[in-house]
């Protein structure tokens, strides 16, 4: 009988598998909150806010440098001079490397209607701090910072007394003194911007998501996306409006003027529920569509799924995020989730993480907010983890091929991104041609994934439909089929076919 020795590390009482890592850093200050990571020169830096516990207890920034061993090297927790608590939220609270090897953050404190711009030094020292105010808007604090040529585009939403949300964008200088600020609205109602990117030496590229009509059920208001190309001087000079709706929270630039987008499309609608799945678009210059798929579980508008992107050593895309993980009738639990893919749309691989608290038992776990590559390739993510009652800074280290134990690492293409459970079973399994599920629940949908997680079947199930014919050209393989219930729930089996 062959014997296997595992060797560990313990570090805080969490996992750690040689030189990767799955663990939460000893930040000083309490109840921290997570919103950004980035990786820079194989330092990390993460962002959020937290709790000072020193001489009075009040909420304010959390900005630490690490190196890439996860050892703290230098931590600031900023307080608002002016009393206020100041905050960051997964939508505004990001931070950026500068070109003067520095850095730009924005936050935004919670009684005052403004937001903040922060400078930080490459060493966390503070080089100024600004504040933007407009009386006239019930809100002014959604914004991400970006740096162009001669300054920073502040770019998110505001809300004006209507309540109407419009997109803004700020052209500030390098000390902060705005330059430009124009609004975009393209219909009647809200309109938001949720992604901005240098497309160009001379141009950038805009998503927003519109809505198009004001829905009688507030959970299902109508949404369209649009991509808009913007000169310097935040000039509309090319755009593009979805003929259908959907959503895309995200644009990563490549070569020739073809972007990819992630966004979410909407498979299903049950009661007040709007189910979307991750969908991976590569646009062109004039915006064709050369290619689109979608990946991963399907979850609630509401649902973290990929939040930021950034490229590895390979010339890849790498996402992170949140993915819905459960095990039978236990509850759903949020574990990290790391994408990796190609600018062909190949899936190379995704995994999910549990958080380090244990046990894993909280349902709202954790998410990474950020991602970054090491000069060895390893890719480092980073974010939030949560209990019943605190929030912890959380990050994971793995190998470029996505592998926490170097010791060991079973690779795949696809992401595992389905629960199993005994309450719904398929047979014949292997199967040739067709195969029958046996439920206790009331079956919608049915739909089957390859092992790259692009859908090749889909159908809607009325009551007394139990087998399901495979397409006529599938080949022999591992595939996976996800079963929508009329309870809301997804459920999934692997199925083996033989040809």
């Amino acid at each position: 009988m062959w014997k296997i020795l595992f060797i560990v590390l313990l570090t805080n009482g969490v996992l750690i598998s040689q030189n990767n890592w799955n663990y939460l850093p000893s930040i000083s200050y309490p109840n921290t909150q997570i919103t950004d990571f980035l990786v820079d020169n194989n330092n990390l830096i993460v962002y959020g806010d937290a709790f000072n516990n020193n001489t009075e207890w009040k909420q304010g920034l959390i900005i630490s440098k690490l190196d890439s061993n996860g050892t703290i090297l230098k931590e600031v927790l900023l307080l608002d001079s002016l009393g206020d608590k100041l905050a960051v939220s997964e939508k505004w609270g990001k931070i950026s490397k500068t070109l003067d090897e520095g850095y730009i953050a924005t936050a935004a404190p919670v009684q005052r209607n403004s937001f903040i711009l922060i400078k930080l030094s490459s060493d966390l020292e503070i080089s100024f701090i600004k504040e933007y105010t407009d009386t006239t808007l019930i809100s002014n604090f959604w914004y991400i910072p970006l740096e162009v040529e001669g300054g920073y585009l502040l770019y998110g939403v505001v809300q004006h007394p209507d309540l109407k949300v419009v997109g803004v964008v700020k052209y500030v200088n390098h000390s902060g003194d705005i330059l430009w600020d124009k609004q975009y609205s393209f219909t009647a109602f809200d309109s938001y911007i949720t992604d901005l990117r240098p497309y160009s030496d001379s141009t950038f590229i805009m998503i927003t998501s519109e809505s198009v009509n004001p829905s009688s059920n507030p959970w299902l208001n109508e949404y369209r996306y649009g991509i808009h190309i913007l000169d310097y001087q935040g000039n509309i000079i090319k755009q593009y409006h979805s003929p259908s709706l959907g959503f895309i929270r995200n644009v990563i630039p490549i070569e020739n003027g073809d972007f990819i987008t992630y966004g979410l499309e909407r498979k299903d609608i049950y009661f007040n529920t709007e189910l979307l799945q991750s969908e991976l678009t590569r646009f062109d210059s004039n915006f064709n569509i050369k290619w689109s798929f979608n990946f991963g579980n399907i979850r609630s508008i509401g649902a973290k799924q990929l939040q930021r992107f950034g490229r590895t050593v390979d010339g890849h895309f790498v996402g992170v995020g949140q993915f819905s993980a459960k095990n039978g009738s236990d509850p759903s639990r949020g574990h990290g989730w790391i994408y990796k893919f190609s600018a062909e749309g190949d899936s190379i691989w995704g995994r999910s993480f549990p958080t380090p608290l244990l046990p894993d038992e909280y349902p709202n776990g954790g998410v990474l907010y950020g991602v970054g590559a090491l000069s060895s390739g390893n890719i480092v993510a980073g974010g939030t983890a949560e209990d019943d009652n605190n929030r912890y800074c959380w990050i994971v280290k793995v190998t470029n091929d996505g592998c926490m134990d170097t010791l060991f690492c079973q690779t795949s293409s696809v992401d595992s991104p389905f629960e199993e459970t005994d309450d719904v079973n398929i047979y014949p399994n292997p199967t040739t041609s067709h195969f029958i599920i046996d439920s206790r629940f009331a079956i919608h949908k049915v739909m089957l994934f390859d092992s790259y997680n692009h859908i090749i079947y889909e159908t809607n199930v009325d009551a007394s439909q139990k087998s399901i014919s495979l397409p006529s050209n599938i080949a022999s393989g591992l595939y996976f089929v996800q079963i929508c219930t009329k309870k809301g729930s997804i459920i999934s089996k692997k199925l083996m076919v033989n040809k």
